[in-house]
């Protein structure tokens, strides 16, 4: 197509049905099949398929797993257990529970705590991680968790926060 016959096309598209085939039917039978070829709507392009969803990952490294661990669970899972192994698990990082977990505890064994986990952060990072691997365990027992394939829906979520 030339530029000729695009700017034809543009300016016959302006006129109405009978003018447009008046013009049309005067032009050479090439020129006006190229034309009307222009003029013809053109499909809109396909919209690219959506790309298909991500696989849903569920991390379960020991550190994951903790830090989504309930506060009342571990709280429960710690009570027994003796200030330097709590000290270590706490020197780690922080966690979405310490607090609450801390909160509950006498105020002498806070600081008693907090001095102990201030000596573990210079405690072996294996030491640490065997702490919090056996902390998972024991909350493995206490409630196993679903398989990953079994991962909770949207929904499932929504009332598990509702409730």
């Amino acid at each position: 197509m030339t530029p000729a016959h695009e700017q034809a096309a543009r300016r016959l598209a302006a006129l109405s049905g009978d003018e447009r085939d008046w013009v049309l039917a005067r032009l050479a039978s090439d020129d006006a099949l190229r034309i009307r070829d222009l003029l013809e709507p053109r499909p809109a392009p396909a919209a690219p398929e959506p790309p298909p969803p991500a696989p849903v990952v569920v991390d379960t490294t020991p550190q994951s797993v903790l830090e989504r661990a309930a506060a009342a669970d571990v709280s429960l899972l710690l009570q027994a257990e003796p200030d330097w192994l709590i000290a270590l698990i706490l020197a780690q990082r922080r966690w979405s529970w310490d607090r609450e977990l801390l909160a509950d505890l006498h105020p002498a064994r806070v600081e008693e705590l907090s001095v102990l986990a201030w000596r573990a952060e210079g405690a072996k990072p294996r030491a640490r991680e065997a702490a919090i691997e056996l902390l998972v365990a024991k909350l493995r027992e206490l409630a196993p968790e679903p398989a990953p394939a079994a991962a909770p829906s949207v929904f499932d979520e929504l009332v598990g926060r509702m409730a």
